[in-house]
């Protein structure tokens, strides 16, 4: 198997067995207390679980030829996730890590999904991809999955009052103060994009040794 695949065999595994870990571990708990739908719905809440869960479909579109991963085989979506999983585990490290102390399965799953795949995507886009075809005009389109993931989960939590991160909690801080948060994500992962951007093109001046 040529090196771009097998790599992106190894993303595949450890990104489907982070995510499958987690599940076990969230899921069957909060279903106990609040029943499945509401449990399904709470993990797939998450932007670190649908980041993972696209990084996944992504490495699935490299190793098959379905029609409907289209979308993840596109250069500006790949481009993309190199700033969310860069927002992720940054965002992660900064504001969220200090909140609790996972142990035993649950330190292997917050690892693997905060900062592994961070770094097997990043390894594997850098090495693998071809370069050159993203420019700065895909900017707003890289921004827009997480704008819409930021407008459902107020949505989400005008309904059930529940937010999956403490930023994001309207009864407690109010909208101003979560768009506020919001605005600042979003310049964060706006100035992520940019990085991305220019690393990209930057890549593309160089000469590729492997396919």
């Amino acid at each position: 198997m040529e090196p771009r695949r097998l790599n992106a065999g190894i993303g595949l595994v450890i990104g489907a067995a982070a995510l499958v870990l987690q599940f076990m571990l969230s899921v069957p708990a909060t279903a106990d207390s609040r029943g499945l739908p509401f449990a399904l719905l709470s993990f797939f809440s998450f932007f670190t679980i649908l980041s993972n869960l696209t990084l996944v479909l992504i490495y699935l579109s490299e190793l098959t030829s379905h029609r409907w991963l289209e979308w993840f085989r596109h250069p500006v979506t790949r481009a993309m996730m190199v700033a969310v999983m860069g927002l992720v585990t940054i965002f992660y490290h900064l504001l969220l890590s200090g909140l609790w102390q996972p142990e035993g399965l649950y330190l292997i799953a917050d690892r693997l999904l905060h900062y592994a795949t961070t770094l097997i995507y990043w390894l594997w886009w850098w090495r693998f991809v071809p370069h050159g075809r993203v420019d700065w005009r895909d900017l707003p389109t890289m921004l827009l999955p997480t704008l819409v993931y930021f407008g459902y989960i107020l949505l989400r939590g005008a309904f059930l009052n529940e937010y999956p991160y403490p930023i994001l909690e309207v009864g407690r801080l109010g909208y101003a103060t979560v768009l506020l948060n919001g605005l600042i994500v979003a310049l964060g992962l706006a100035v992520l994009c940019a990085v991305t951007i220019a690393f990209d093109k930057l890549l593309a001046r160089k000469p590729r040794t492997v396919s």
